[in-house]
């Protein structure tokens, strides 16, 4: 991947988180507090293609995220990448908000090396997208949806929880933990043996049925 250059696309987490890996340069785009995600990414791509000095013909890869999170802005994510590999030709590889997360506080927190993780995504209210990593990443587990009370029922002292939001929840071993550039190069490195198998041009959002049939 050293001599890949690739476009990553994050619009799932209620904002809009946009990086180009060019050979060995790192360029990003973040936007907080986003009104309109459709008007919004396509001028931050064009922003961040300017900045790196490329043009979409120029991409090996494109990574969008597949979710979980915001279901409208997970599919306008991966619309613009189904967009841009149509004009372009180039591939598509789907990432979960799980992993970027996870290799994220790897990098940020060492004590975690060696500890079950629980990932959560905020969902609906009191209600979070779940999926635990074991120690050093060995196993992880199925896609859960939570409500509050089951992550304060099951609390292990052994576990860390990690997650996108403030912890005005007062769970206990939580960190506050967005993906960033550090992570998604990690997460990238950790694909390359794979990264024949993970490239597809059919991306479906990451949800849970129940989610949204709750909303």
């Amino acid at each position: 991947m050293n001599n890949s250059t690739l476009l990553s696309i994050e619009t799932s987490l209620n904002r809009i988180y946009l990086i180009i890996l060019k050979r060995k340069e790192i360029f990003e785009v973040l936007k907080k507090n986003v009104k309109s995600v459709e008007i919004e990414l396509n001028l931050l791509i064009r922003e961040i293609m300017r900045n790196a000095n490329i043009n979409f013909i120029d991409l090996d890869y494109i990574m969008v995220s597949l979710g979980p999170g915001s279901f409208t802005g997970t599919r306008v994510g991966i619309s613009a990448a189904k967009a841009i590999s149509v004009i372009t030709g180039k591939k598509i590889i789907g990432f979960s908000n799980f992993e970027t997360i996870y290799n994220t506080i790897l990098i940020k927190d060492k004590k975690l090396i060696g500890s079950d993780v629980e990932i959560l995504v905020k969902a609906h209210k009191d209600s979070f997208f779940s999926q635990t990593f074991s120690a050093e990443n060995k196993y992880k587990q199925k896609m859960k949806y939570k409500r509050l009370e089951d992550i304060q029922k099951n609390y292990r002292e052994r576990k860390f929880f990690i997650g996108n939001f403030k912890n005005k929840y007062h769970i206990e071993n939580f960190i506050e933990c967005w993906p960033s550039k550090r992570g998604y190069l990690k997460m990238v490195r950790n694909k390359v043996l794979v990264l024949k198998k993970n490239v597809t041009t059919e991306l479906n959002p990451i949800y849970i049925k129940e989610h949204y049939a709750n909303k």
